[in-house]
Order: structure tokens, then sequence, then C-alpha cells
């Protein structure tokens, strides 16, 4: 287990995120899986992630997952959009041009600007 998120715009919810990159989205009480996302990643690991508020931005999507896996040469960005119903749309899933081991884990994303604090 990568790491197990909640956020106020996704009520009574839990996200659950492998090291493999699968997002699970449970019932914070019972903890019923309400939904699954596989990720196609295969091979990589998840280094980073965030889970990011999207209200009142975008009333479609509660919430956005953006995450960051290792295991080619350069970073592989995934984002997926999390709404109220529990459904999980992905939204971008690729390689960007930027050398995973110049990323930091204080990188963050800012509406549409995503950044990332790159070590010397």
């Amino acid at each position: 287990m990568h790491g197990l998120y909640v956020s106020d715009e996704l009520k009574d919810r839990i996200v659950a995120l492998s090291c493999a990159g699968d997002v699970t989205i449970l019932d914070s009480e019972s903890l019923e899986v309400k939904s699954k996302c596989s990720s196609s990643s295969s091979g990589q690991t998840v280094r980073y992630a965030w889970l990011l508020p999207m209200t009142p931005r975008n009333l479609q999507t509660s919430a956005l997952m953006v995450v960051l896996h290792s295991g080619t040469p350069n970073a592989h960005l995934r984002l997926l959009a999390i709404d109220e119903t529990d459904s999980i749309s992905q939204v971008k899933d690729e390689d960007i041009e930027l050398p995973f081991e110049v990323i930091s884990g204080r990188s963050a994303l800012y509406w549409d600007l995503l950044t990332f604090d790159t070590r010397k």
C-alpha cells in the first residue's frame, strides 16, 4: 500500500493507492469497495502521489489524484478525476520529459499548473 487519502470533497470516502498505482475508493465506515481503477503502468512503482480538491473550480470533479511513477528513464504521470458518484476517470497517462531523479516530494499542483521542485 502506497497510501490512504481523504478529502472533504469526497464525503465518507477513503482513496487507497497501491504501490503499483491501482486506485480504490472505499466507504469510510464499512470499508466497502465503491470503485476501482487499475494502473496501466506495469512494472512501475508509485513514488509520489497527491489527492487534491477540485471544487469550486470544476463541479463535475470532486478531487484529482496525481500519481508519479518511476521505472523508466523519465517520470510517468497519471491524473485521475474522482467525482461524488465514486467514478474514477483517467485524465492523463503518459511519460513526461523530466528525469525522475530530479523530482522532489515537494512538487505540487495548483489548478491548471503542475510544478516540480527539481534537485540540483
